[in-house]
């Protein structure tokens, strides 16, 4: 307490002793008995320079006077020195006021404050109150802390049983005796009172920052208004605690403890009593704040977002943001939690109107959710649109609305529509793109009307001759919407502006979810090469939308740069030729709808020039393109070693409106459905190229099924029996007329008579197959094969083959292997009609190929890695070559040699005799083979009996190509009946002079018994 007289007064001692009298009487004492009546009180003599001028003797007497009667706590202060022209300390007084406190306002006058003040006062004036901070104050602090400190721990040692009766309440009227040192009549503690002055010594402690003392008498006080169940108190003291703590912690570089608990503890003790809500709120932004001085940005984050849950919405927005500025400051920032915070503090601003501090706490969230979370992004736009509409910015509500327009649940997406209806009816006109547009570029293309030609692979039409534009909508939005006024653009070589096409399209309307695909009838005005670069529309009849068309043409893939980069050829869907005098071929088809399979179908095809301009180097491709059977009187037939590509058919040139009937025979070859396509190809006066497509479908029905098996006969010769079986599958009777084999190498015979089938019935023949010579293929094979594992051209002309096909393979291997046969089965049903069907690719014995070439097949697939390879994605490539090649039929699979019996009826006497009998081993490849046969005991255990080898058993062989060798073995016969032979083990080598070219093995038994009968 500080008492002040000025020195001109007429009696400044006697002033003094009043002040006193008058401190030392105060109402404040006795109105509000908590309070402690030993204040500090400092004497302060001012000297007025107004009135007593410069001359400060009549001041330094009285200060004497005042020091010999109230001690050292006294000081002099000269006032008021300024000069009229001196009006610093006026500014710094009116900057340094707050108008907005009311007290300031009810103390405002004419005069401003420190008027008569001169800077000089200002300096002396912050002086004395540094001395009476360190030379008094301080002090003072440092002897009531320790003197009362003294006193508290003395009553504290000395006291039992007070914090009996937990359960009373210490405010509200009770039948007991009150809690000593408490004034029932105000529900304070008096200064009396252990617990008052407890807390005086943690308050003044705080103050001399003597903090560990502070946490000491805190904690001691707490638990003392815990006891006697006083709320507030208790809420006080923890919030106080809580600080103290921290402080302590900061000072002695110790961790403060677990101390949110006693945060949320005081808060929950706050937020039970009606008054106190604002307490709660002070001591979460005090807690929170000095967590964020110290680091713990989590604590803090987690204290404002309690609060936040019993703040009114204001403040809990407010709140809010703090906890998510809060996660952001941490040293691994929390940025979802952060998020998650200001999304509800947005939220919160937008509802108590505050649209400015939404809007900006939106536009955050928007870069945060954008690569995050689609949905909350698509919220924190579509929020940012509203609120720019409240705001009255009608564009950028729109610009924040367009991003959000791809599509979602029905519900939001009418919401959207909605709104977007409500803004881009007063918005700027201007054209917009949406994020998933509802054109489909890769379904956008230009469909020439009826039998329109082509040039270079691009739709050729005349000057306002109407052609389609395909276009595939698909409706992303979950409501039903509709656009209007569709326009196409095109753009040309010599022109920069677009050309807008004419056309005429009425309000398009979608359901939901809708996919579409509708042609659009289109023209332009002039001549020249165009391209649809973009097409604009309405959507909802408000807002003009662009789409721009941009379209890849074919993966590049021929040059090495090409190889290595992404490269793209031109886009021609969505070009188009326009010109003049463009002559125009019509083409009709005269063919039947349904046929059988087999049958060999007669289609006519006519062209008629419709337009006046003559169409010149008529040309006609034809797919399928199949080679029909040439009729020929001998048995042989030479074929090249692949199908070349079909050659184009050639025609006079066409006169304007003149007609071509052109007719052709198409073999069906199966059942389903046959798509015939032709291709015509004309040209102009100028010799410009164009093109028409025709189609034709004809549904086929099968007739004949035929099934074949063959298997090697039991005889001494290799030899092939063929077994085949034709059903009649369709409801009509069908004639067996005939059954040809064609093969390289194979001969079949056949006793074959005229058959008639029912429907589903069946027959069956029994062929007889006898090897020629054949085509050494595999040699060819080869030599073509090894420019592409050797990395050099070398020209190799294949020779040709006896056989037909109907079927193109790889060009490097032949049209059928020497050992395939082919069948065909004439017919002709009851109609009339007449056909083929075909059994194709049976595979009989070995290929007849040569020892060299099987050897030079080896090398190629044992080759290691050419030098000359620049890629390893090449080498892969040759690598992945031989391994499928190892495996296919070129390399020759099982072994070839097989042993058989002879003639084995045998008699012998009824006792143990030794017979020789005859064995056979069979080659059935085209190459001399060395063989070792091994003769072993039977390993099976079936009944019958079994007759042991004797004697020799190992020979060795050379077998002749598709032939066998005799070799006469040695088996004890116990007595007359059935027997069994052991088992055979053979090894087969093909050798070329030293070389060895293969080595086969195999092994078997006889499964068949023999019978020895008795000579009586």
């Amino acid at each position: 307490m500080v008492l002040a007289v000025t020195s001109h007064g007429p009696d400044p001692l006697n002033a003094f002793a009043n002040l006193y009298e008058i401190s030392q009487k105060s109402e404040i004492f006795t109105k509000q008995p908590y309070m402690d009546t030993n204040v500090l009180r400092c004497y302060l003599v001012l000297h007025d320079y107004t009135q007593l001028g410069s001359d400060m003797s009549r001041s330094m007497a009285v200060l004497d006077e005042v020091r010999k009667t109230y001690g050292l706590h006294c000081a002099l202060l000269p006032i008021n020195s300024a000069t009229g022209s001196q009006n610093d300390a006026t500014a710094f007084f009116t900057e340094a006021q707050d108008m907005t406190d009311l007290r300031n306002a009810q103390l405002s006058s004419s005069i401003p404050w420190g008027a008569a003040l001169s800077m000089e006062d200002v300096q002396r004036l912050r002086a004395y109150v540094r001395e009476l901070i360190t030379k008094s104050l301080v002090p003072f602090l440092e002897s009531t802390v320790q003197h009362l400190g003294e006193h508290v721990a003395a009553q504290r040692k000395g006291l039992t049983g007070r914090l009996l009766g937990a359960s009373r309440k210490l405010f509200t009227g009770r039948t007991g005796a009150a809690t000593p040192g408490v004034d029932t009549s105000q529900g304070v503690y008096t200064n009396a009172s252990t617990t008052a002055q407890t807390r005086r010594v943690a308050d003044l402690a705080m103050h001399i920052r003597d903090y560990r003392l502070a946490v000491q008498m805190y904690e001691a006080v707490r638990r003392d208004y815990q006891s006697d169940q006083v709320t507030m108190y208790s809420a006080f003291s923890a919030e106080i605690l809580s600080m103290a703590r921290l402080l302590y912690s900061c000072a002695s570089q110790t961790p403060p403890g677990p101390l949110h608990p006693l945060f949320l503890s005081g808060f929950e003790e706050f937020s039970s009593s009606r008054a106190g809500a604002w307490f709660a709120l002070r001591a979460t932004i005090l807690y929170a704040h000095l967590q964020q001085k110290f680091g713990d940005h989590q604590s803090a984050a987690m204290a404002y977002l309690r609060a936040a849950d019993s703040s009114d919405e204001m403040v809990r927005a407010l709140l809010l943001e703090h906890a998510s500025r809060a996660y952001l400051r941490m040293s691994r920032p929390h940025t979802r939690r952060s998020a998650s915070a200001l999304l509800r503090a947005a939220s919160q601003y937008s509802s108590c109107g505050q649209k400015t501090l939404a809007l900006q706490a939106f536009s955050r969230l928007q870069d945060y959710y954008e690569s995050r979370h689609i949905s909350l992004h698509d919220y924190t736009l579509f929020q940012k649109s509203i609120l720019y509409h409240t705001l009255g910015s009608v564009d950028e509500a729109l610009a924040c609305l367009l991003p959000i327009l791809h599509g979602s649940m029905p519900e939001v997406d009418e919401s959207r529509l909605k709104t977007l209806v409500s803004l881009a009816g007063v918005a700027n006109k201007n054209t917009a793109s949406l994020p998933t547009p509802l054109i489909q570029t890769e379904g956008t293309r230009i469909v020439p009307v009826g039998q329109m030609g082509q040039m270079d692979d691009v739709p050729v039409a005349a000057v306002q001759e109407v052609f389609n534009v395909q276009l595939t909508f698909v409706n992303t939005f979950g409501v039903k919407v509709h656009i209007s006024d569709l326009q196409f653009l095109f753009v040309t070589d010599d022109r920069r502006d677009p050309m807008k096409a004419d056309s005429t399209v009425d309000t398009l309307t979608f359901a939901p979810y809708e996919r579409s695909t509708i042609h659009v009838p289109v023209s332009l005005p002039t001549e020249g090469l165009a391209r649809l670069e973009h097409m604009t529309y309405k959507l909802m009849d408000v807002l003009p939308v662009k789409q721009t068309l941009q379209k890849h043409g074919p993966r590049l893939n021929t040059t090495s740069e090409q190889k290595r980069s992404v490269m793209y050829g031109q886009d021609t869907s969505l070009r188009i030729h326009v010109r003049e005098g463009i002559p125009r071929i019509q083409c009709t088809v005269s063919a039947p709808t349904q046929a059988m399979v087999g049958e060999l179908v007669e289609v006519t095809l006519t062209f008629t020039n419709t337009s006046a301009f003559s169409a010149h180097d008529v040309t006609l491709t034809c797919s399928p393109a199949y080679l029909m059977p040439v009729p020929t009187a001998n048995s042989e037939l030479d074929v090249p070693w692949h199908i070349p590509s079909p050659a184009p058919f050639s025609f006079q040139d066409l006169a304007g409106h003149d007609t071509l009937p052109v007719c052709f025979h198409i073999p069906i070859l199966t059942a389903g459905k046959e798509c015939l396509t032709w291709q015509v190809c004309y040209h102009n006066e100028q010799g410009e190229m164009f093109k028409t497509q025709l189609q034709h479908e004809i549904h086929t029905l099968p007739v004949l099924e035929a099934q074949v098996s063959f298997k090697l006969a039991r005889s001494v010769q290799p030899q092939y029996h063929l077994r085949m079986g034709i059903e009649n599958v369709s409801d009509v009777p069908i004639e067996i007329s005939g059954i040809a084999f064609v093969s390289p190498q194979w001969q079949m015979s056949l006793d074959f008579q005229h058959v008639s089938l029912d429907s589903h019935h069946t027959a069956q023949w029994l062929a007889r197959g006898q090897k020629h010579q054949g085509l050494d293929t595999l040699h060819t094979t080869v030599e073509l094969l090894r420019p592409f594992f050797q990395g050099r051209n070398e020209p190799v002309n294949p020779p040709d083959m006896h056989l037909q096909v109907s079927r193109l393979q790889q060009e490097a291997l032949p049209l059928m292997d020497s050992n395939q046969i082919d069948v065909l089965v004439a017919w002709r049903a009851a109609s009339g009609k007449v056909g083929e069907t075909f059994v194709c690719g049976i595979s009989l014995g070995f290929r007849d190929d040569k020892m060299a070439s099987l050897h030079a097949l080896d090398l190629l697939l044992q080759q290691g890695p050419s030098t000359r390879a620049m890629y390893a994605e090449t080498q892969k490539e040759k690598q992945m070559a031989r391994e499928q090649l190892s495996l296919s039929p070129l390399v020759p699979a099982g072994c070839p040699i097989t042993v058989a019996t002879g003639t084995l009826p045998l008699t012998v006497p009824g006792q143990p005799f030794v017979e020789q009998l005859p064995l056979y081993i069979r080659n059935e490849s085209p190459w001399t083979l060395s063989c070792t046969l091994r003769l072993e005991p039977l390993t099976d255990t079936q009944p019958v009996p079994y007759a042991p080898w004797l004697g020799k058993t190992m020979y060795q062989s050379t077998v002749p190509g598709w032939s066998a060798e005799k070799v006469m073995v040695k088996v004890l016969i116990d007595s007359p009946g059935t027997y069994r032979l052991g088992d055979w083990r053979i090894e087969a080598h093909m050798r070329q002079g030293e070389l060895l070219v293969r080595s086969f093995k195999t092994s078997g038994s006889f499964l068949l018994p023999f019978t020895v009968r008795d000579p009586a």
